[in-house]
């Protein structure tokens, strides 16, 4: 078979002939193809000779490089650069220096460490840098030691709870892009793409309406005013949604009034009785999107996340006391290196454990503007892509629809 249709003349495309990259216009930038969040890319594809052919220069490059950026956001980055050489990049980590609190933190905890060791320089013996009070010292290393491990135990699973959360949200919001398509698909489909095509090209706005709110519904600084600029929204719909409660359902409404608006009219290719899946496909955006706000409303629970906070400030004050009482008995022995790594071992701890409670900060509510977060306008744009091309595009089916259209015999037939 090969790579492209031919066809000679006026003869219509065969269906055996017709190849994806009829319909596909190019290959979504993370790694997808058609906006299929569930294909993944081949990154070589045979050539006329069935070997594997050379990648365009401008993938080499993305592949080339650690991170691809949309805007404020990270698309996807290379994880063999990351695992290898390029693990000391800050910026959409918990060790962004815009995460000031972690280096507040630090600084106070030196401060607790630099008492300590100043207290255990002067009660301690010049010659042993032992003091009376060390053996409640060491007490207070055992209590770090069992604070530590417990701490390691809990916030394992704490992460565990994060990133399945974040995990499920982006499965949520892969079945919206998913609703999106097939009631667009479905349209195109069941709607005359002459007589309807004013309420095929609403439908197709509504639906992209609803998959741009879900990420503006949860960023409380935004409005309206891209979907006008982008045309998603005319200025009688902003004002119709401005004061409504639920945005999404009044949006679903107007789908579900296009559909029975197409019905009255007699604007159907189909039997009225296949406009059942038509609405179903509106009530999955429905449920899709209701579930989105759901998992975004629903934190993990209070007590739980107070409780395992508490726990790590009290390892981290313990560790910088016993790393304090420890550096000031180095000193007094004439052991300058080891504080250095003392002192290393503190700040580790500290990014590290508060690197993790961090994870609940950033991706509690990943529609927002952290670069960790989803890469919204990637994801807009390729939604509205596939779907405005199969509601704009009808000449890509290869066989004509204007017997299907007009011949009322065949119409029941289908």
């Amino acid at each position: 078979m090969s790579s492209r249709a031919k066809s000679s003349g006026s003869r219509p495309i065969p269906l055996v002939e017709l190849q994806p990259s009829h319909l596909v216009e190019e290959t979504s930038v993370d790694g997808h193809i058609n906006g299929d969040d569930n294909v993944p890319l081949v990154l070589t594809s045979p050539n006329k000779r069935g070997g594997p052919a050379t990648l365009a220069p401008e993938k080499a490059k993305k592949m080339a490089t650690l991170l691809e950026w949309d805007g404020p956001h990270i698309v996807q980055y290379s994880a063999a650069k990351l695992f290898r050489h390029d693990f000391f990049i800050m910026r959409g980590t918990v060790f962004d220096l815009r995460q000031r609190f972690a280096w507040i933190q630090l600084v106070f905890l030196t401060l607790v460490s630099l008492v300590v060791a100043v207290y255990q320089v002067k009660v301690a013996d010049v010659e042993t840098g032992e003091a009376e009070s060390d053996h409640w010292w060491d007490h207070l290393n055992s209590a770090s030691t069992m604070v530590n491990n417990m701490v390691v135990f809990l916030l394992g699973f704490y992460t565990t709870q994060v990133i399945n959360r974040w995990w499920d949200l982006r499965m949520a919001l892969s079945g919206l892009h998913t609703s999106v398509r097939d009631v667009s698909l479905l349209t195109a489909t069941y709607l005359s793409p002459v007589d309807a095509k004013p309420l095929r090209e609403a439908m197709v706005r509504y639906c992209n309406v609803l998959h741009a709110m879900t990420f503006k519904l949860h960023n409380i600084e935004e409005d309206w005013s891209d979907l006008l600029e982008k045309r998603f929204l005319t200025e009688d719909e902003v004002s119709a949604l401005k004061g409504v409660s639920s945005p999404t359902m009044t949006v679903c409404h107007w789908c579900s009034t296009l559909v029975v608006k197409a019905v009255a009219e007699k604007l159907l290719l189909v039997p009225e009785s296949s406009v059942t899946l038509l609405q179903n496909g509106i009530t999955s955006l429905r449920e899709t999107t209701s579930r989105i706000n759901t998992m975004v409303e629903c934190q993990l629970p209070f007590p739980y996340v107070h409780l395992l906070t508490v726990i790590v400030k009290v390892a981290l004050l313990t560790l910088a006391a016993s790393q304090g009482q420890q550096a000031g008995s180095l000193y007094l022995r004439r052991h300058p290196t080891w504080i250095v790594f003392l002192a290393l071992r503190l700040i580790l701890m500290n990014f590290f454990y508060q690197g993790l409670l961090e994870l609940q900060v950033i991706l509690a509510n990943p529609f927002q503007q952290h670069p960790a977060h989803f890469p919204r306008q990637t994801f807009i744009d390729r939604v509205e892509r596939d779907t405005r091309t199969i509601i704009r595009h009808p000449e890509l089916v290869p066989f004509s629809m204007s017997a299907v259209s007009h011949d009322q015999e065949l119409r029941k037939r289908i």
